[in-house]
């Protein structure tokens, strides 16, 4: 199953043991569906079981019906299998059990749990100081700063947790990846991050699992990546507390939650803040932030060894299309390599201009390796955001990521000098200067050029930035 389309096995509804199911997503993003029984439910709660692992899901009504029947969403974030027998039921009624096998690679397995279903998680605590990380997003594969920091920084304590909003709506078993623990606890299973923050019931009943999962007496410290997270931190009085400003969050298009009192909150509170572009750094300060860590994003180190003899006639953007994509500069990228293929990798949640060449591609979502293999293969990489302030505080991980794969960058303008001086970036932000810019990168780029930008990159890496915080959270 390629990546972004929709399975074969989420072709129709069926109507099993009274209720019509829908299965629309299933694979290393998650899993997620449409259930519309006969009568309207009792339970807002999906239990889904695939090998030991159980797990139990919110159910959510939407305002639409399918035959007169109410229809209800239900959605599950994290990494499954390849392949699964997946049992969904509700109020112990089974509502469908379903074998799922993707082919292809997988860009994530993630191993069953063991234990017991809703098992006291304190079985997992490892004695030594453990880490907490508050994330925005889940852990899945699109492996953005959030888990690349948090894998890094895995390796400096005894026991590391991850928490996404995920972590927040299902209850079960942890997940575990890669030495790094996801647990599940149904704290506040009607809360968006993005609409509002936590109550003072949901807080502490997150915070009383935190302190059980790290034991009563031993110590950790939290690294939190979002605002309304507050809540919770400071409901953790023997927390070493780190804030990571990734973003100018109450920017964002689908952000209406109140921010700021929180973030101000965080600030003051931390130990350490850590901003990703001198535009962050600068808030922090002025939010009363004691110290402040200038800490870019970063890549992976480069693998010279796996590049092509030959790359293809390809110009490349991986990321998300969203709201501050600037589709103008794309067109303009296209026509200004009229041999070259455009390809976006990456989910695509606005619709594209119809006018678009031909030539530019959509590629809908990758695993991160498949990503990066692209990247590889490609020869210029592009960054095309609308101005603004969003854009201002962005410090982009692709950036970093096209450079350790040898490919000159043409971006607009965004950050501060992070990126600016690197070798083989160029800022462009008018239609012309960009054309300009991607023309002149993907004809005039030499081999020993590529080499040098794999070389700055060298140092530019996720475990470089862990050793600096480490260094500095111990200073």
């Amino acid at each position: 199953m390629s990546v972004g389309r929709a399975p074969p096995f989420a072709s129709r509804w069926s109507d099993a043991q009274g209720f019509w199911f829908y299965l629309d997503r299933a694979g290393p993003s998650g899993i997620g569906g449409w259930i519309a029984p006969r009568e309207p439910l009792g339970d807002d709660w999906i239990d889904v079981q695939f090998g030991g692992c159980r797990l139990n899901a919110p159910l959510k009504r939407d305002a639409d019906t399918v035959g007169g029947r109410a229809l209800y969403r239900f959605s599950i974030p994290l990494p499954f299998p390849r392949c699964a027998h997946v049992m969904f039921s509700i109020g112990g009624k089974t509502v469908a059990a379903i074998v799922l096998c993707r082919r292809g690679a997988a860009p994530l397995t993630v191993p069953a749990p063991q234990g017991r279903w809703r098992s006291v998680l304190t079985t997992t605590f490892t004695p030594g100081r453990a880490l907490i990380v508050l994330a925005p997003i889940d852990w899945s594969f699109r492996r953005q700063r959030s888990q690349q920091l948090t894998q890094v920084l895995s390796k400096h304590y005894a026991t590391t947790y991850y928490l996404g909003p995920a972590s927040l709506q299902l209850e079960g078993a942890p997940f575990e990846v890669d030495g790094v623990a996801l647990p599940l606890l149904a704290a506040a299973p009607r809360c968006d991050f993005a609409e509002r923050g936590l109550t003072d019931e949901e807080a502490e009943g997150c915070a009383e699992e935190l302190n059980r999962l790290v034991g009563e007496d031993a110590p950790f410290d939290v690294l939190v990546q979002f605002p309304s997270w507050h809540a919770v931190t400071k409901r953790l009085p023997r927390a070493r507390l780190i804030y990571d400003c990734i973003d100018d969050h109450a920017r964002l298009p689908h952000v209406t939650a109140p921010l700021e009192a929180d973030e101000r909150a965080l600030a003051q509170e931390a130990s350490l803040c850590l901003a990703t572009s001198e535009t962050l750094r600068a808030r922090l300060t002025s939010l009363g932030a004691r110290t402040v860590l200038l800490a870019p994003n970063a890549a992976q180190p480069p693998d010279l060894e796996a590049w092509p003899h030959h790359r293809d006639a390809a110009i490349v953007y991986v990321g998300a299309i969203e709201a501050w994509f600037d589709f103008a500069l794309l067109q303009a990228a296209a026509l200004a390599v009229p041999e070259a293929q455009v390809r976006i990798i990456g989910a695509c949640s606005v619709a594209p201009p119809p006018e678009l060449s031909g030539r530019i591609r959509f590629l809908g979502e990758h695993d991160h390796a498949s990503a990066l293999r692209a990247l590889r293969h490609a020869r210029v990489g592009i960054i095309p955001f609308q101005r603004g302030a969003l854009a201002d505080a962005v410090n982009p991980v692709k950036a970093y990521e096209y450079l350790a794969a040898g490919l000159p960058v043409v971006m607009t303008t965004m950050g501060g000098a992070e990126l600016a001086n690197a070798p083989g970036v160029t800022i462009a932000d008018s239609a012309d200067t960009f054309a300009a810019a991607v023309a002149r990168a993907y004809n005039e780029t030499a081999e020993t050029e590529r080499r040098a930008f794999a070389k700055w990159a060298e140092s530019e890496t996720w475990v470089s930035r862990a050793a600096a915080i480490i260094a500095r959270l111990n200073a």
